[in-house]
């Protein structure tokens, strides 16, 4: 019994770690999803900086090309002051320049607030890039250990299937279908170790009988508690 009761521990663990590494495979593709997400955000967040600047760089462009035409106005009503044959017409004319003149005043002054603007934004996008760069290649780090190590699994999963199915013939068709029966109504492992007449599974204590017949190692016993199978601690 006790030769089986090592084989079918083995099995156990086996059963155990590959539950393990099943659930850490699933996993694997909802974290580099998490993964390829943040690095999609930060780029999100790039480009929506980017559209700022552009916006503001188009915005600049219509004031310079509006100050230009202003410009060319005020140019061409100066040169009409020349042929002006009214005082009336002079004085309207000249208005008609001071305007024009203080429009483009106007203009200027915002154009030199988008310029400042534009070196800011131009700074920050700049910084924004360098962080993107880096925490893009971070992230990409971590997807490729992810998927090398969703490969491990893969190897170790197939390795450590083929070592439970060698080890499963090696237990007895009577006690594999008791371990089976009893992993369906319990959580956590079938077989347990009994510790100073302590059950290792619902920690309650057993019957002395029960322990004294357990020492013996001569059959199959279960705790009256949990319906565990149990084997002396002491045994292996």
């Amino acid at each position: 019994m006790k030769v089986q009761i090592e084989r079918l521990l083995e099995f156990q663990s086996i059963e155990t770690d590959i539950q393990r590494r099943t659930a850490a495979l699933a996993a694997i593709p909802e974290r580099i999803a998490e993964k390829e997400e943040e690095t999609q955000r930060l780029r999100r967040a790039f480009e929506g900086e980017k559209e700022v600047v552009g916006a503001l760089k188009k915005k600049y462009r219509g004031l310079e090309s509006d100050a230009a035409s202003n410009a060319q106005r005020i140019a061409k009503s100066r040169e009409k002051l020349s042929v002006v044959k009214t005082n009336k017409e002079y004085q309207a004319m000249l208005k008609e320049i001071d305007d024009m003149t203080a429009a483009n005043s106007a203009l200027e002054d915002e154009m030199i607030g988008c310029l400042d603007e534009m070196d800011q934004m131009d700074e920050r996008l700049r910084r924004q890039e360098e962080v993107l760069k880096s925490v893009s290649a971070k992230l990409a780090d971590e997807m490729d250990v992810l998927r090398a190590e969703a490969a491990d699994h893969q190897v170790r999963l197939g390795e450590e299937r083929r070592l439970k199915d060698l080890l499963a013939q090696e237990v007895a068709s009577d006690l594999m279908q008791h371990y089976h029966r009893v992993k369906r109504m319990v959580r956590g492992p079938a077989l347990v170790p009994v510790a100073d007449t302590v059950c290792q599974g619902c920690h309650l204590n057993i019957p002395p009988q029960l322990y004294n017949e357990l020492q013996r190692a001569d059959a199959l016993k279960f705790c009256p508690h949990c319906d565990r199978m149990i084997y002396w601690s002491a045994l292996l």
